[in-house]
């Protein structure tokens, strides 16, 4: 949740050289103040950091931790914002906000950069409607630039999303709030996870195991793209995951204004699987301009090379006469147990697409594995689990061993239940709450069938009877 304007800095407040004169915006990771710098006479935006999860303000401004525990975990954090602020600073580039000074008062840091008034990207959307390629060019391109900028000082924006461009008054872009979700020290999922946004993150984003890196901002900035073309924002990774239903910008009758290098590019950069999109901005700009599906074609050839995973040759999928493939339940457990080790909640989500697609136990390894971002944890994975192929007594396609019942019909379910659980769930799993409350109402014939739904994710079984209980004595079983 955003830090409340409670916890802000009153205006008239002094730091150093700078007096606050307004809250501009507040978000999970700190504030963002309208400041006037006394000794140059000019306005300043200053941004405090203030990790709502771990700290608040106490007494006489200070920045405290909530327990006295986290003091170690505060301190950390301060560092860390310190350290890449500093990266950030050494950019010097017209579309990426500038970074003027950094300094530490109150417990905590400050990052002092220029003001950009303007319009944000989303708000000239919906004034401008549907862009043409080539306005729409004049944006993206520069933003490549920043980006790019950016990306070789080692620096990821991991939130871009239209409210984070903003357009100058000459109509050039500049890219805001860079860093946000690096803040916080790794292991703290509801942290990390807080600052995913829907529709514009990658699927690496949404656990601590993601193999990040400049492609998650392509694939953000794409999702952007596609949304002004559009109007609609990208189908949730995760959802994709289960079963990618997003139209193909270069399949879309309405798009024929733009030409098909330029969209054949933002669906190269919106593939889910990182390894399958453009490394770095610049690739990626390539793409965009006349002749761009040569260059996606060469980069793909080139990279070919270099598989995520130890994989052997996939072996077709079964016939309408041919056994279907069940695994033994304790050894899925326990493949699913380590996933979840790696990609957090989002495990059992591979899992259940693993499994509608895997032919074998060992192609079902392959699939499962290629969600694990770091090399050597997805080669630990296939080595420990690849090799154990057992299955279950097969069932047929053609002569099911079970009979044929008419399913359940689902239940339709009040939007404030929904709503209710999502915010539940989602302090134990984060954002991703509410794709499981979505699928889960889905399937479920009755709300006691969706409270045992949505419980199963949890996995832990103390917080599963704890869901379960919460949620039978809030909207009861009827």
């Amino acid at each position: 949740m955003p830090v409340s304007a409670a916890h802000a800095l009153v205006p008239g407040h002094e730091l150093l050289e700078y007096r606050i004169d307004a809250l501009l915006a507040s978000g999970p990771f700190g504030l963002t103040y309208l400041a006037h710098d006394m000794q140059m006479n000019a306005r300043v935006a200053i941004r405090e950091y203030l990790p709502i999860g771990i700290a608040a303000r106490g007494r006489d401004s200070m920045i405290e931790p909530l327990f006295p525990r986290e003091g170690d975990l505060l301190r950390q954090a301060v560092a860390r914002f310190l350290e890449e602020t500093r990266l950030l600073a050494a950019v010097r580039h017209p579309n990426v906000l500038r970074v003027s000074r950094l300094f530490e008062a109150n417990g905590t840091a400050y990052m002092v950069t220029d003001y950009e008034p303007g319009t944000t990207l989303y708000d000239w959307r919906a004034r401008a409607g549907c862009p043409s390629q080539n306005a729409l060019s004049r944006i993206l391109l520069p933003v490549l630039d920043g980006l790019q900028a950016m990306h070789e000082a080692g620096v990821l924006h991991r939130d871009l999303k239209p409210t984070k461009i903003r357009l100058r008054a000459d109509g050039a872009p500049v890219i805001l709030d860079f860093g946000a979700a690096h803040h916080v020290p790794t292991g703290r999922l509801r942290d990390a996870t807080v600052q995913v946004t829907l529709g514009y993150a990658p699927l690496e984003a949404y656990y601590s195991g993601g193999k990040r890196g400049p492609w998650s901002d392509l694939y953000s900035l794409a999702g952007i793209v596609y949304w002004v073309i559009t109007g609609e924002r990208p189908q949730e990774a995760p959802e994709r995951l289960l079963g990618d239903t997003m139209p193909k910008l270069a399949s879309l009758p309405d798009a024929s204004q733009y030409t098909p290098d330029f969209l054949a590019a933002l669906d190269w950069a919106l593939e889910l699987d990182a390894d399958k999109r453009p490394r770095e901005a610049q690739i990626f700009k390539r793409a965009l301009a006349p002749g761009g599906r040569e260059v996606a074609d060469m980069v793909r050839t080139m990279t070919s090379h270099e598989p995520r995973a130890i994989r052997t040759a996939p072996t077709p999928a079964p016939g309408p006469d041919q056994a279907e493939f069940v695994p033994d339940t304790e050894l899925l457990a326990s493949a699913k147990h380590e996933l979840a080790r790696h990609l957090g909640p989002i495990a059992n989500m591979v899992v259940k697409k693993a499994l509608s697609e895997a032919s074998d136990w060992r192609d079902f390894c392959n699939r499962a594995a290629s969600q694990i971002g770091d090399e050597s944890a997805r080669q630990s994975f296939l080595e420990q689990f690849s090799g154990r192929d057992r299955q279950l007594p097969a069932t047929s396609h053609a002569q099911p061993a079970h009979a044929v019942v008419a399913p359940a019909p689902v239940a339709a379910f009040d939007a404030e239940l929904l709503a209710g659980l999502e915010a539940e769930l989602a302090t134990y799993l984060g954002a991703i709450a509410k794709i499981v409350i979505k699928r889960c109402a889905s399937h479920a014939k009755n709300k006691g069938d969706l409270y045992e739904r949505i419980a199963v994710e949890l996995e832990d079984p103390v917080r599963t009877r704890k869901f379960l209980a919460w949620a039978e004595s809030r909207y009861g079983l009827r």
